[in-house]
């Protein structure tokens, strides 16, 4: 049991490793576009911008080399009482993280029965928020809400991470933080998310109703 695990290991390190050439090859692209960038500021700028692209793909290769090596399960029933007994390999889902959209693909375990729905045990072995914005991103999000206000939070987590959020997002991730992800987020940061609560719920009340009115 031992040897499987670190076979298992060794050959998801290889599989990662074989996906590196590109990776590899656009890091020495930006290297020497850097060198020749004539000031500092630019040169950061370019490295920052073009750096975050590689590392979401460096992400994205992981998880791929992950999803090459997931195993069937022999058997996976739901809370429903309903045994999952067909396997379907390579359902993805997005996932916008800190770096840019990846796409997490895993194994789909389907009944065949109406109205039980797919089941995918990885999304909790890769702890998947319900949401399609990772845990780190609705940590940033939250941060910034609570230091300010909302377009402020939009474009301070734009600058940042490069992942643009609309406003209704900022808001659906802000209210459901606390029933979402109680432990993810420090206990003062889930106070204070509910006492904003109030607020805003009554400022998209607010905003619907403007909407409403026309």
């Amino acid at each position: 049991m031992e040897q499987y695990g670190l076979d298992d290991l060794a050959a998801s390190a290889e599989a990662v490793l074989a996906g590196l050439g590109p990776l590899a090859a656009g890091l020495a692209r930006l290297a020497v576009e850097a060198g020749r960038a004539v000031t500092l500021d630019a040169m950061e700028v370019l490295v920052i911008g073009q750096g975050r692209e590689l590392l979401r793909g460096l992400v994205q290769l992981a998880l791929d080399a992950q999803a090459g090596r997931e195993v069937r399960l022999p058997g996976v029933t739901g809370e429903d009482g309903v045994p999952r007994t067909r396997a379907e390999p390579g359902h993805g889902r997005p996932v916008v993280t800190q770096l840019g959209e990846v796409r997490v693909r895993r194994i789909a375990y389907r009944s065949g029965v109406k109205g039980a729905g797919s089941l995918f045990p990885r999304d909790a072995v890769l702890n998947l928020p319900l949401r399609r914005y990772s845990w780190p991103l609705q940590r940033t999000v939250v941060e910034y809400v609570l230091a300010g206000a909302y377009e402020q939070a939009r474009r301070f987590v734009a600058a940042v991470t490069g992942v643009v959020i609309g406003k209704q997002q900022l808001e659906q991730i802000t209210i459901e933080a606390a029933a979402d992800a109680q432990g993810v987020f420090l206990v003062e940061d889930l106070l204070e998310l509910v006492a904003l609560l109030p607020a805003l719920v009554a400022e998209r009340c607010k905003a619907k109703r403007e909407v409403a009115a026309g």
